[in-house]
């Protein structure tokens, strides 16, 4: 009595607080398969070692003053319980070895006692653990073959046959012990985890009608709401591998999303799941206007906010709008995690644009001044003058823009830029007396700001010791991205009284400035010729070498041999 109650109860009900502890302080990590088993990281299981520890103490004082070995024979059948709760505490702490060790022991002494093929199961998931697959494997197989189990204990066998093939990324194998384990789990909870990591699988496999079909079933178990949030999503993320129709109900359960309170943290990726819809289908207009909603009410999810920016780059970039794709892949860079897997690609295409640009930007110079000097006076003073009067048409623009948002105590962000954020009332509008965090574009003002002055700091005691405030250049990132605004709109000052207007970087050159940068001497002439050559080679190798765009290669090789039959890159050119 005391071996079940004083040791193997109060043990086992000290492991089942421990776990719960760890589940409830466990974050998903919703873009990868989730585990099939929540054992937590060596870090996150620190914080139930007095659970696991008091339960390995009690445990084994029982095991120390109430053995009865009789003739070589354990006579307290509660003994080998408390073994038992011993070894999952050590699994738990993640002292593998050390739990192995226990559950072997098990094995081995009541080897024809149901309890040892429990144990062997654990055996088996240590072995797992310490990458020791072969044993692992053989270990589950024995297990398969037995007959008379519960179904339950059924169920754990088949998900840790499929945590094996997941682990080894053969997920083909792992989906039919996946399926099985689901028809044996007897808890609603425990079915949906493993039904949303079969979807997974499925979507994982190409089978995007299976994924769909099961994000569905996930919902139908009614789990915590993250989970039904997130298997909803991936219902319109599966859609765009599907390749048939159905986008409708997925679109109008996002729609319905949009206007429950409950999504409001959520938004970003409810615009980004619709977004990926309208791209699927060609609807290329209303999927960029979905992804720059997207990046503009991602406050908390800067990760999201980095991978809208990056969809929206790789649209342009495929569009080969490259002063676009290169606005939004500087976004890209200021919010997206360096341990993303598309964070080298972006940073290795912004490097290579950001040097195309400057080519690009000095042929279009160079060409615009050539042209000006071959004007006569006259013309080429009336074009100046045309320029003078467009920029100042443009500034007056803009300065009534930060009048207006002085007059409505409006901030001029990026996000304002992004009408109609949501259809969920006055979460997404403007309106007077609307709470500050039910309205997205003023929040990401908020957001933004802070960015600037911060960077990008985690939630954590005395965060502004840790490294003092800095500043990432972030404002031209990303105010360029979400609404491609001007300097002015996102530097722009208004004073106090609403009176004057400074708009920085707005200075508009006089007549006799830009005549002084045209080059009207011969020496002048073949210096502007020089750079041009320069850049038209320079731009056709970045095009061919670091964009893949042979199209646009050839096109600037052409354009240097034609125009510089002379050029010293001649040679290169045709070979290139």
């Amino acid at each position: 009595m005391t071996a079940r109650f004083n040791g193997y109860f109060y043990a086992n009900e000290s492991i089942k607080e421990g776990v719960a502890d760890l589940n409830a302080s466990h974050k998903e990590n919703w873009k990868e398969i989730l585990p099939v088993f929540i054992i937590g990281t060596d870090d996150e299981v620190k914080s139930i070692f007095p659970q696991m520890d008091r339960a390995i103490e009690k445990a084994s004082n029982v095991i120390d003053r109430h053995s009865m070995i009789i003739k070589k024979k354990e006579e307290n059948k509660w003994i080998k319980y408390n073994y038992y709760v011993i070894g999952i505490a050590y699994f738990y702490k993640h002292d593998f070895e050390e739990a192995a060790k226990v559950f072997d022991f098990i094995v081995k002494q009541y080897k024809d006692q149901p309890i040892s093929k429990e144990a062997m199961l654990w055996l088996a998931r240590c072995k797992m653990e310490t990458e020791d697959e072969g044993k692992a494997l053989s270990l589950l197989k024995v297990l398969d073959e037995q007959h008379d189990l519960k179904e339950n204990f059924r169920s754990d066998i088949k998900a840790t046959f499929a945590d094996y093939y997941i682990r080894d990324e053969n997920f083909k194998k792992a989906i039919p012990y996946l399926e099985e384990a689901i028809n044996y789990a007897k808890k609603k909870k425990r079915k949906a985890r493993l039904t949303y990591i079969l979807a997974q699988l499925y979507e994982a496999e190409g089978k995007s009608s299976l994924a769909i079909d099961a994000y569905k079933r996930v919902v139908k178990f009614h789990p915590d709401y993250e989970m039904v949030f997130y298997a909803s999503i991936n219902q319109a993320l599966a859609y765009r591998n599907k390749g048939q129709s159905g986008s409708e109900e997925i679109k109008k359960m996002l729609e319905k999303m949009l206007k429950d309170k409950k999504n409001t943290e959520y938004f970003d990726q409810i615009y980004f799941a619709l977004a990926e819809i309208e791209l699927e289908e060609g609807n290329k207009e209303e999927a960029i206007s979905y992804f720059k909603k997207s990046a503009a009410v991602s406050l908390s999810n800067v990760e999201q906010k980095g991978i809208s920016f990056m969809s929206l780059g790789d649209i342009y970039m495929d569009d080969r709008a490259y002063k676009n794709a290169k606005t939004y892949y500087d976004s890209t860079l200021l919010f997206l995690p360096a341990e993303n897997p598309d964070f080298k690609r972006i940073e290795k295409l912004d490097e290579g644009l950001t040097d195309l640009i400057i080519n690009l930007d000095i042929i279009q110079l160079e060409d615009s001044l050539l042209q000006l000097a071959a004007l006569d006076a006259e013309e080429r003073e009336k074009v100046i003058l045309e320029v003078i009067k467009e920029q100042k048409r443009i500034a007056e623009e803009e300065r009534q823009k930060l009048l207006l948002a002085e007059k409505n105590k409006t901030p001029v962000s990026p996000a304002t830029k992004t009408s109609s954020l949501s259809s969920g009332g006055n979460r997404s509008g403007n309106s007077k007396g609307a709470w500050y965090f039910y309205n997205p574009s003023i929040v990401n003002a908020g957001f933004m700001e802070f960015r600037q002055k911060w960077g990008n700091r985690k939630l954590s005691d005395n965060w502004r010791r840790s490294g003092g405030g800095k500043s990432i250049g972030g404002v031209q990132g990303s105010a360029g991205g979400i609404g491609e605004l001007s300097n002015a709109e996102v530097s722009g000052q208004v004073d106090g009284k609403g009176g004057n207007v400074n708009i920085p970087g707005k200075k508009i050159k006089t007549v006799e400035e830009y005549l002084s940068e045209i080059p009207l001497t011969k020496e002048q002439q073949d210096e502007a010729n020089n750079l041009l050559e320069d850049a038209f080679y320079n731009a056709g190798v970045i095009y061919k070498e670091k964009l893949n765009d042979v199209d646009n290669a050839i096109e600037m090789f052409d354009e240097l041999v034609t125009r510089f039959p002379e050029s010293e890159y001649l040679v290169t050119a045709y070979y290139q």
